[in-house]
């Protein structure tokens, strides 16, 4: 079965209309935990102009995003924050060097973008092994950037800081995805990644396709699956809805996501039925990458 589409992009959210925001979020949930190989806290932010006591709330059969990345991917928090109406988590790998200004930009980022605040529990890891004194960085501490601004800073900042994503150290797919899943308060939870930026209506169309349905466990041996599309042409318009995305196809201005650099992991994703096609069956052979919907309780066997 399928979900509706998402597109892999890098989009400007609408931002607060002003700049005196220092101050004006909290911190309402800290909590840290250290395993074999890191140090992790886990956190959220609440906003003091909207806070979510006043309207946002999400029942345990909600979906929750659950995304993952480097400092580096977070300027995309914004677009994915904005496009899908739902609960977040995201968890995020730093190195020491950069650990504190990570957290202080979340906390520019919770200012700028009350939905941030109100719907995005953060998880920020930091490798044990990069560093052997570990200080309790400040969960209070912003950063004095301007929020029309701050979508830039974030790029130029870790860009130039050697991004863990950047070394030669395995990026830890799996430990971020499993720890962004594990935070999640929802039955139902969708992988996806933080460049990702889901269509228009995908929360509330999950829902109701959920509530129709009873939940998956009446959909035994049934995947959700999402299929993600890519372009290349930055300042593109993002197509808003199926007519466009068949139309934008045939012109090479939009693809099959990761088609060039990974054939095999999507292919079996068939999104070029699913563009003729209301309903379609799926058949796979070895290896896949795909975006599903799964249970809180769904086990990854992937590993990457």
């Amino acid at each position: 079965m399928w979900l509706l589409w998402a597109f892999y992009s890098n989009p400007c959210a609408t931002i607060e209309d002003t700049e005196d925001s220092a101050g004006m979020v909290k911190l309402i949930r800290l909590t840290t935990e250290k395993t074999d190989h890191y140090h992790i806290f886990f956190f959220q932010f609440d906003s003091l102009r909207q806070p979510a006591a006043n309207g946002v709330t999400f029942t345990n059969n909600s979906v929750t995003i659950a995304t993952h990345g480097s400092p580096n991917n977070l300027h995309y928090l914004p677009g994915l924050v904005e496009r899908w109406t739902g609960p977040i988590s995201v968890a995020v790998i730093s190195n020491p060097a950069e650990f504190q200004m990570t957290l202080s930009f979340i906390h520019r980022l919770a200012e700028c973008y009350p939905d941030i605040s109100r719907r995005v529990r953060f998880q920020l890891a930091q490798p044990i092994h990069t560093s052997s004194n570990i200080t309790v960085p400040s969960f209070n501490r912003s950063i004095a950037i301007s929020c029309r601004n701050i979508h830039e800073s974030l790029q130029v900042q870790f860009n130039s800081t050697k991004n863990f994503a950047q070394t030669s150290l395995p990026f830890p797919n799996n430990f971020l995805r499993n720890l962004a899943r594990s935070d999640a308060m929802t039955n139902y939870i969708l992988s996806v990644d933080m460049d990702v930026l889901p269509s228009v209506g995908l929360y509330s169309q999950t829902a109701k396709f959920l509530k129709r349905w009873g939940g998956l466990k009446n959909l035994k041996k049934t995947a959700l699956v999402l299929p993600i599309f890519e372009s290349e042409e930055k300042g593109r318009d993002i197509p808003q809805a199926k007519r466009d995305l068949i139309v934008a196809i045939p012109q090479g201005a939009v693809r099959d996501y990761h088609i060039l650099d990974c054939p095999k992991c999507h292919s079996p994703t068939n999104s070029s039925r699913w563009l003729d096609e209301v309903e379609v069956t799926i058949h796979t052979v070895g290896p896949i990458s795909m975006y599903a919907l799964v249970t809180s309780n769904f086990i990854y066997g992937r590993v990457e």
